[in-house]
């Protein structure tokens, strides 16, 4: 299932959307392993008293400024 509103946000925001087979999460391992770090993170952030808004913010500001190890670019 896919809205019209989510196709048309997409669209503006240059995103291409790709389906993967349902009930197989291998099929999408980058971003399952990317849903990993960030739930991991939070929780280290929650287990410190951390609010989720600034455990948030300070897990994408890091997440965003860290080069990639074969890359050496950092994603923003």
């Amino acid at each position: 299932f896919t809205s019209n509103e989510f196709t048309q946000f997409c669209a503006r925001n240059g995103i291409r959307h790709i389906c993967t087979s349902p009930g197989h999460p291998q099929s999408n391992g980058q971003a399952e392993r990317y849903v990993d770090i960030v739930k991991t993170a939070l929780k280290k952030g929650f287990h410190k008293g951390g609010k989720l808004a600034d455990v948030l913010s300070k897990f994408l500001f890091c997440n965003r400024s860290t080069p990639h190890s074969t890359t050496n670019l950092s994603p923003a």
